[in-house]
């Protein structure tokens, strides 16, 4: 049997399917841009990359108007888990083979999450220390570079934060995340505002 996460985009006429495969712990990428003929269109054949020699899980996909930005979960055996990505053009080309790591080593990294702004990507992820969580983010440029070498911390220190995602407004970033204060089982929804130079505009998160 095999479970499948599911990333899908789809933008200028490409349309992007990104499955996690939890069976061999593969990611595979299938594109399917098309050629109006008519009331017909024509499919390509599928592109898949893989298997990778580490596992990896749960893509996310954003789009700059010229490539796709795909991260994922990095999960190395016995050590800990790293945000990684690459970018793909509309071609289906691996632009990143070796694929580019967003997040710093330590303890683990989950459900990443990705948006375009205007000139670059904000990638945010739960960063899991041991149970004490917190959403951390990092800026990607066009052209690949991680601009936050040091990652933003995003929610609040006194939040057990998880599930993040992201979305761009034009001007600002916004992030939010699901909530668990310390000793508290039920969760709330936060979120917060970062701007495109990497700051943190909410520092005590909003409740939503």
């Amino acid at each position: 049997m095999k479970i499948w996460f599911l990333c899908f985009l789809g933008l200028l006429g490409s349309y992007g399917l990104l499955l996690s495969n939890a069976q061999d712990m593969t990611i595979e990428s299938q594109f399917h841009p098309f050629i109006d003929v008519g009331n017909e269109f024509i499919i390509d054949t599928s592109i898949v990359y893989g298997p990778a020699p580490r596992s990896q899980y749960r893509p996310s996909v954003a789009f700059d108007g010229t490539n796709y930005f795909v991260v994922w979960r990095e999960y190395y055996y016995g050590v800990s888990d790293v945000i990684y990505g690459a970018r793909v053009d509309r071609s289906c080309d691996v632009l990143d083979p070796l694929g580019i790591a967003i997040s710093s080593g330590g303890e683990d990294k989950w459900w990443p999450c990705i948006a375009y702004g205007n000139t670059s990507y904000l990638v945010v992820w739960t960063y899991d220390r041991g149970g004490d969580a917190k959403i951390c983010g990092a800026r990607v440029s066009q052209s690949g570079v991680v601009l936050d070498t040091l990652s933003i911390d995003v929610s609040p220190p006194q939040h057990l934060a998880w599930h993040p995602s992201v979305a761009f407004d034009g001007t600002n970033y916004f992030v939010v995340w699901s909530n668990a204060t310390f000793g508290n089982y039920y969760t709330d929804i936060f979120g917060a505002r970062v701007s495109q130079d990497g700051t943190l505009l909410d520092t005590s998160g909003i409740p939503i």
